[in-house]
């Protein structure tokens, strides 16, 4: 009898635990940037394209931030390049270069990359963004000149945050300019998962035909953010090539 009465207990309360961990998570968060002047943090953006076995990209770029200023709600955010790695194959052409490296063990063309970046490695770039991850003034030197390519895409890894508070399954759109191509892409975003330290927001893009030479294209994909700054830990964004095969962006904090 005792053993039934044991079996009986157990059966209740893993049906209990198992309605509360079906239960939605109703909490709701206002998702804004929460930065302290003086913070440093490095971000890593690694893009990865395959297309069979003749064509292939691998890229990883890692940036230095200081958040510098905090003024009318808009952060001031200085950046220095740290560091690029890369190697493109195409069919039995291979290229290859890594900032790292020594340069008196670089060839001939990784000097000629170096030379193209050392720019960057030695500028320092500011980028102003709101507390609603708008950007306001995209990358430019300490005198204001603008620039035409910047070196990592704060656009793609940067939503801009809706003004109503948000719980899982809210969803909202949002539009940002390609740094690279100056594409206005549309997004539709969805929250995932809230927990006690992360959010989870999932993304689709709609990338739009490119000079007649790329067809519409879309990106899907994931961010985590801390939950109290609602600062980017994490993203993935992946694309399939219209060539065959697929890219995948990612971007980490460090």
């Amino acid at each position: 009898m005792k053993h039934l009465q044991s079996i009986k207990h157990f059966t209740l309360l893993f049906i209990f635990t198992l309605l509360v961990s079906c239960s939605k998570n109703t909490e709701e968060v206002r998702l804004r940037l929460n930065h302290t002047v003086g913070d440093k943090f490095t971000m890593t953006s690694s893009t990865v394209a395959k297309s069979g076995s003749l064509m292939s990209l691998d890229n990883y770029i890692e940036v230095d931030f200081k958040i510098v200023d905090f003024n009318d709600d808009v952060y001031t955010m200085s950046s220095l390049l740290v560091r690029i790695k890369s190697e493109t194959i195409m069919g039995k052409d291979v290229e290859r270069y890594d900032s790292d490296k020594k340069k008196s063990l670089m060839s001939s063309e990784e000097r000629s990359m170096h030379r193209d970046f050392e720019k960057d490695f030695n500028t320092t770039y500011n980028i102003l963004i709101n507390t609603k991850g708008e950007i306001t003034k995209p990358f430019h030197t300490a005198s204001g000149i603008m620039i035409d390519a910047p070196i990592i895409a704060v656009s793609q890894f940067q939503m801009k945050f809706p003004e109503q508070k948000v719980n899982v399954g809210t969803s909202w759109t949002g539009e940002n300019v390609n740094s690279f191509t100056k594409q206005t892409i549309k997004s539709v975003y969805t929250v995932k998962d809230i927990t006690e330290t992360e959010i989870t927001i999932s993304v689709k893009s709609t990338i739009p035909e490119f000079a007649g030479l790329l067809k519409q294209n879309e990106t899907k994909g994931t961010y985590v953010l801390d939950k109290k700054t609602c600062q980017l830990m994490k993203a993935t964004f992946k694309m399939d090539m219209q060539v065959g095969g697929q890219t995948v962006y990612s971007y980490v904090r460090k």
